[in-house]
């Protein structure tokens, strides 16, 4: 959690800086370089910069790689019941096959109420592809819907917050299928990240 705030925590040091340097040129006589700390654009670049800096730092802990084995019995409940609670930024990989349960129809359109029945509790699961949407109107049997009330093998990151705990799926897909959905977070992330620091860069040299 702490990465997007220290990247814009650096953001705002950046500008700080370039501001300093700024007024150090204009006393010097360097006039044409006194936009450094007198235009706007460079203070809003920086904080964009900041942020999508900080976003790229905290991917890597955020999405830790997922073992190829599947996580045991004791490892899962041992996750499940740790009331320790941990940011979500820190999640724990994990892998497991059990049976997915949720709402049918438009309901679950975004695939937004699946969850895991598992030992003697449910576990809820967090799709953010943006396929999602497309794969509901499309009525895809890629989508979760089709895998109501079936054996799956779930990849994420367990995550808990408040008491509430739930998995970021990576990869969800029905046991003696071939294929099955991939989340991407990792990706998404990335992307935003870079969107973020282009962006940045774009408004302090173009401005607006």
């Amino acid at each position: 959690q702490k990465s997007a705030l220290v990247g814009l925590l650096g953001g705002i040091g950046v500008v700080l800086t370039l501001g300093l340097m700024g007024r150090i040129l204009d006393r010097l006589g360097w006039y044409q370089l006194n936009w450094v700390y007198e235009d706007p654009s460079v203070l809003k670049g920086g904080l964009l910069l900041g942020l999508g800096l900080g976003t790229l730092l905290r991917i890597n802990s955020l999405y830790p790689d997922i073992p190829s084995r599947l996580t045991t019995g004791s490892e899962a409940e041992a996750l499940i019941l740790n009331r320790k609670a941990k940011l979500p930024v820190e999640g724990q990989p994990l892998r497991l096959d059990a049976t997915l349960i949720g709402a049918p129809g438009l309901a679950n359109g975004l695939a937004q109420e699946c969850y895991l029945a598992y030992g003697d509790g449910l576990v809820k699961l967090a799709l953010t592809t943006p396929q999602m949407v497309w794969l509901g109107l499309r009525h895809s049997h890629r989508h979760p819907q089709h895998w109501l009330g079936r054996q799956v093998q779930v990849a994420g990151w367990a995550r808990r917050a408040g008491g509430y705990f739930w998995i970021d799926v990576a990869h969800l897909q029905p046991l003696n299928q071939p294929s099955g959905l991939e989340d991407q977070g990792p990706l998404w992330a990335t992307l935003m990240g870079l969107g973020l620091s282009g962006w940045g860069i774009l408004t302090i040299f173009i401005g607006h």
